[in-house]
C-alpha cells in the first residue's frame, strides 16, 4: 500500500492478483468510513464516497475520452449523493477540456467535508487504444503511446495534486503497468513516484484467544 504526502492524499492499494483488493476498496474502506467518528454516517463532517471502476470507460478516443467517462461518472454520482455544488461543471463549462472540468469538479466540491473517489481497476488510465490497418488491410488494436504520454501528464496533478478534502483511493490489476507508468510521469518539479512512501500491511491477522 502506498500513500502520498499527508498535505494531498491519496492511497494505492496494491498486491498480488484475487487477493481481495476490490472487497477491500468496494466494500471495507467504505464500512471502516461509515463508522468513522469524525466522518462516519450521521457526523457532522460525514464523508461522501464515490465508488468507480474503470472497466467500461472510454480508451478508444484517447485521453480525452477517458477522462471524459471518468468526469461523467463522478458528475453522475455527486448528482446522486445530491452534491449540487459542482453540478456548474457539466452546465456551465461544456466548451472546456476535459482536465479543466476535471480540476474544477474536484475544487468544487464543498470543502467541509472529505470526498473519498475510490477507483477500481486504475491500470486502465494508462491502456489507451487506437486502431491501426495492416499492410494487408486488416485492422488490428495497439496501445496508443501518444495519449498514454497525455494522460500520464495529466493523471499527476489529478492525484496527486488535489486538495485535502478529495482523498482518491486506487486499485487494480497489472499493477507493474501502474507504477511503470507512474515512474514515467513528467517530474515538473517533483516525481510523483518517489513522494508516495510504502505503507506494509500485514497479511494475516492473529486469532485473539
Amino acid at each position: 500500500m502506498r500513500c502520498a504526502l499527508p498535505r494531498r492524499w491519496s492511497l494505492t492499494w496494491y498486491y498480488r492478483a484475487q487477493t481481495g483488493k476490490t472487497l477491500a476498496l468496494t466494500k471495507v474502506i467504505p464500512a471502516l468510513i461509515a463508522e468513522d467518528e469524525l466522518f462516519g454516517v450521521g457526523r457532522e463532517a460525514e464523508a461522501r464516497i464515490f465508488l468507480l471502476s474503470t472497466d467500461k470507460f472510454d480508451r478508444k478516443n484517447g485521453e480525452t475520452g477517458f477522462l471524459g467517462s471518468l468526469l461523467d461518472t463522478l458528475l453522475n454520482q455527486a448528482a446522486a449523493l445530491g452534491i449540487a455544488e459542482v453540478q456548474p461543471v457539466r452546465r456551465d463549462l461544456a466548451d472546456l477540456g476535459v482536465v479543466t472540468r476535471l480540476t474544477a469538479f474536484i475544487d468544487y466540491l464543498p470543502r467541509n467535508v472529505p470526498h473519498f473517489i475510490l477507483v477500481d481497476e486504475v491500470q486502465n488510465f494508462f491502456l489507451l487504444e487506437k486502431d491501426v490497418v495492416s499492410a494487408d488491410g486488416s485492422t488490428k488494436r495497439v496501445l496508443d503511446e501518444g495519449e498514454i504520454m497525455t494522460m500520464r501528464r495529466a493523471f499527476k496533478p489529478l492525484v496527486g495534486s488535489s486538495p485535502l478534502h478529495c482523498i482518491w483511493v486506487l486499485t487494480g490489476s497489472k499493477m507493474a503497468l501502474f507504477w511503470a507508468n507512474i515512474a514515467l510521469c513528467p517530474v515538473n518539479g517533483y516525481s510523483l513516484l518517489t513522494h508516495i512512501p510504502t505503507v506494509r500491511l500485514p497479511t494475516s491477522v492473529p486469532i485473539l484467544r
